[in-house]
């Protein structure tokens, strides 16, 4: 709720598909992105029938991190999270996602003494850079490898094994910059590992 304005039951839905069948197509919904970005080959074809721009399409190995990345956030933000919470009735999680923004943004301008307006961008900005992070992170660790057809049924191991990623966990620099994000094929195998453990 408050730490990225969502709902945390959106994202446990979420991830807890993602989990289950990690790059399968049209059953991991960190893959059902199309038209914002394909990440496979076919993804137009093989996702739920949507509109596409094949220039924005073409453009996406430049596009995704520094403006996909933000939108995908926003729209989590202000449209698929809070629906999500009045949908279900949950009115704990959309009063953590409303003080989420009034709180951030007056705590951001009682520090800088800028107006309102001004407070609520710089909080608009630095939620875009906390997209622009986190999806060039995840999509690291997932998108680039192999889907699995949405017939196929393989064991939860080989989802864990042969669909994510593990990025030199060896190397304290890398796990500190993308904050155990590059520890992904322990955390399949092991999801209630605490994140420090992974490189272990």
């Amino acid at each position: 709720g408050f730490g990225l304005a969502s709902s945390g039951d959106m994202w446990n839905n979420m991830h807890n598909k993602h989990h289950a069948t990690p790059q399968k197509v049209r059953h991991d919904m960190d893959l059902d992105t199309t038209p914002a970005v394909a990440f496979f080959n076919k993804a137009v074809e093989s996702n739920r029938p949507r509109g596409f721009s094949k220039v924005w399409l073409r453009a996406q190995a430049w596009t995704f991190v520094p403006i996909t990345s933000g939108m995908v956030l926003f729209f989590w933000m202000y449209v698929l999270h809070p629906r999500n919470a009045i949908r279900r009735k949950n009115a704990e999680e959309a009063f953590w996602m409303i003080t989420a923004h009034v709180v951030r943004t007056s705590v951001i301008k009682a520090v800088t003494g800028y107006s309102w307006l001004t407070s609520y961008g710089l909080f608009c900005a630095s939620m875009w850079a906390a997209g622009c992070y986190l999806f060039a992170h995840f999509s690291t660790s997932h998108t680039h490898l192999d889907v699995v057809p949405s017939d196929k049924h393989i064991s939860w191991v080989r989802y864990g094994v042969d669909h994510t990623i593990d990025i030199d966990p060896s190397a304290r620099y890398v796990n500190w910059l993308m904050g155990y994000l590059n520890c992904q094929v322990i955390h399949h195998l092991f999801p209630s590992m605490p994140q420090f453990r992974q490189p272990e």
